[in-house]
Protein backbone atom coordinates (compact mmCIF):
# COMPACT_ATOMS: atom_id res chain seq x y z
CA UNK A 1 0.00 0.00 0.00
CA UNK A 2 0.82 3.55 -0.50
CA UNK A 3 1.43 6.55 1.46
CA UNK A 4 -0.35 9.72 -0.14
CA UNK A 5 1.99 13.03 0.97
CA UNK A 6 -0.04 16.03 -0.31
CA UNK A 7 2.29 18.99 0.08
CA UNK A 8 2.20 22.91 -0.80
CA UNK A 9 4.60 26.01 0.44
CA UNK A 10 2.74 28.70 2.88
CA UNK A 11 5.12 31.12 3.42
CA UNK A 12 7.92 29.99 1.80
CA UNK A 13 8.00 26.58 3.87
CA UNK A 14 6.62 23.10 2.98
CA UNK A 15 3.81 22.23 4.38
CA UNK A 16 2.32 18.83 4.69
CA UNK A 17 -1.46 18.08 5.23
CA UNK A 18 -2.19 15.52 7.93
CA UNK A 19 -4.68 14.64 10.18
CA UNK A 20 -5.05 13.74 14.12
CA UNK A 21 -6.91 10.20 14.73
CA UNK A 22 -8.75 10.71 17.30
CA UNK A 23 -10.39 7.95 17.89
CA UNK A 24 -9.47 6.20 21.36
CA UNK A 25 -10.26 2.61 20.01
CA UNK A 26 -8.34 2.55 17.12
CA UNK A 27 -4.32 2.37 16.93
CA UNK A 28 -2.41 5.37 17.14
CA UNK A 29 -4.98 7.73 18.99
CA UNK A 30 -3.69 11.54 18.79
CA UNK A 31 -0.87 10.71 16.53
CA UNK A 32 -0.93 12.89 13.04
CA UNK A 33 -1.64 11.15 9.66
CA UNK A 34 -1.63 11.52 5.84
CA UNK A 35 -4.82 10.90 3.18
CA UNK A 36 -4.92 7.70 1.99
CA UNK A 37 -2.62 5.52 3.29
CA UNK A 38 -1.88 3.50 6.17
CA UNK A 39 -0.04 4.00 9.91
CA UNK A 40 2.52 1.24 9.84
CA UNK A 41 4.64 -0.27 7.00
CA UNK A 42 5.52 -4.12 6.77
CA UNK A 43 9.18 -4.98 7.59
CA UNK A 44 11.21 -5.01 4.36
CA UNK A 45 9.42 -3.16 2.20
CA UNK A 46 10.96 -0.55 0.08
CA UNK A 47 9.45 2.73 1.66
CA UNK A 48 10.93 4.57 -0.85
CA UNK A 49 8.42 3.40 -3.87
CA UNK A 50 5.69 3.05 -1.08
CA UNK A 51 5.46 6.90 -0.77
CA UNK A 52 3.40 9.07 -2.97
CA UNK A 53 4.44 12.93 -2.82
CA UNK A 54 1.63 15.63 -4.83
CA UNK A 55 1.40 18.92 -4.74
CA UNK A 56 -1.63 19.35 -2.88
CA UNK A 57 -4.54 20.91 -5.58
CA UNK A 58 -7.79 20.21 -3.28
CA UNK A 59 -7.94 19.31 0.43
CA UNK A 60 -9.10 15.43 0.55
CA UNK A 61 -13.05 15.11 1.49
CA UNK A 62 -13.70 14.45 5.24
CA UNK A 63 -14.39 10.58 4.45
CA UNK A 64 -13.26 9.14 8.11
CA UNK A 65 -14.97 11.32 10.86
CA UNK A 66 -14.93 8.86 13.23
CA UNK A 67 -11.15 7.99 13.13
CA UNK A 68 -9.79 11.37 11.52
CA UNK A 69 -9.89 15.04 12.56
CA UNK A 70 -9.57 18.38 10.51
CA UNK A 71 -6.73 18.24 8.51
CA UNK A 72 -4.52 20.55 8.97
CA UNK A 73 -1.27 21.98 7.56
CA UNK A 74 2.00 21.26 9.28
CA UNK A 75 5.27 22.72 8.47
CA UNK A 76 8.17 19.77 7.58
CA UNK A 77 10.38 21.94 9.68
CA UNK A 78 8.30 21.28 13.00
CA UNK A 79 7.51 17.71 11.80
CA UNK A 80 11.16 16.67 11.87
CA UNK A 81 11.89 18.16 14.97
CA UNK A 82 8.47 16.66 16.56
CA UNK A 83 8.33 13.78 14.76
CA UNK A 84 7.14 11.59 18.23
CA UNK A 85 3.11 13.23 17.10
CA UNK A 86 3.23 11.43 13.84
CA UNK A 87 1.81 7.69 12.62
CA UNK A 88 5.27 4.91 12.35
CA UNK A 89 4.77 5.24 8.93
CA UNK A 90 5.85 9.01 8.60
CA UNK A 91 7.66 9.24 11.96
CA UNK A 92 10.05 6.76 10.43
CA UNK A 93 10.31 7.98 6.99
CA UNK A 94 9.80 12.01 7.47
CA UNK A 95 13.35 12.32 6.00
CA UNK A 96 12.59 10.43 2.88
CA UNK A 97 9.48 12.49 2.83
CA UNK A 98 11.44 15.85 3.29
CA UNK A 99 14.02 14.74 0.50
CA UNK A 100 11.14 13.63 -1.97
CA UNK A 101 9.36 16.65 -1.62
CA UNK A 102 12.86 18.88 -1.70
CA UNK A 103 13.67 16.80 -4.90
CA UNK A 104 10.22 17.20 -6.33
CA UNK A 105 10.57 21.17 -6.18
CA UNK A 106 13.80 21.28 -8.23
CA UNK A 107 12.70 19.44 -11.15
CA UNK A 108 9.17 21.69 -11.11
Amino acid sequence: MTQLILFTEIENKTCILLAQRINPNKDFYLKLNGPEGKAIHEKNENMDASIYIHPLEESPKHTEPNILGPWHFYKMKDLLKHRNKLVPILEENVELIDGKIKAYDKKF
